[in-house]
């Protein structure tokens, strides 16, 4: 007897990936996006980075390090946009492997996630969303140093002692 397959739509990491990388695609769309990136290491180093590009990039394109590629996780989830029907998503996950003869205890442990959107069946972009990198995404005390001008200059000193505003 043959297994149900769950809809992979209900998973809670699916549904997260979506939902931030269908916000990227209502900006892009809505301000006729002409800035795209190039598909550098950056696009996984820091949890939460975004990293829309114009081109169709194969897995072994995307940038990564000695001893690990990127992987497909899962198999791919093609969606199409209800409020709009006319685009349509196809989505996968990406973890990291190792490479046949690498020297590496273990690969690092990220997560990315890769949308191919299409409208009207034709190719548009690519977003990537790094879920978990190299990086946490985390804020830093530094992070807020622009709020200095409007402190107390001794307090602001205290917190941001390299800050010359």
């Amino acid at each position: 007897m043959r297994e149900k397959m769950s809809d992979p739509l209900k998973a809670p990491e699916v549904k997260r990936a979506l939902k931030i990388i269908d916000q990227e695609i209502e900006n892009v769309s809505s301000i006729n996006f002409i800035h795209y990136e190039e598909l550098t290491q950056q696009v996984w180093e820091n949890s939460g980075r975004i990293t829309i590009i114009q081109s169709l990039p194969k897995i072994k394109q995307i940038p990564s390090e000695k001893g690990w590629r990127w992987n497909q996780s899962k198999g791919r989830i093609s969606i199409e946009k209800m409020d709009r029907p006319s685009v349509s998503i196809d989505l996968m996950k990406l973890v990291p492997r190792k490479v046949v003869r690498s020297h590496l205890e273990s690969v690092p442990s990220l997560k990315l996630w890769e949308a191919n959107v299409y409208e009207f069946g034709k190719f548009k972009f690519t977003v990537f969303w790094c879920e978990k990198g190299a990086r946490p995404g985390d804020l830093q005390l530094e992070d807020f140093s622009f709020l200095a001008k409007w402190m107390d200059p001794n307090r602001a000193q205290q917190l941001w002692p390299n800050c010359t505003e």
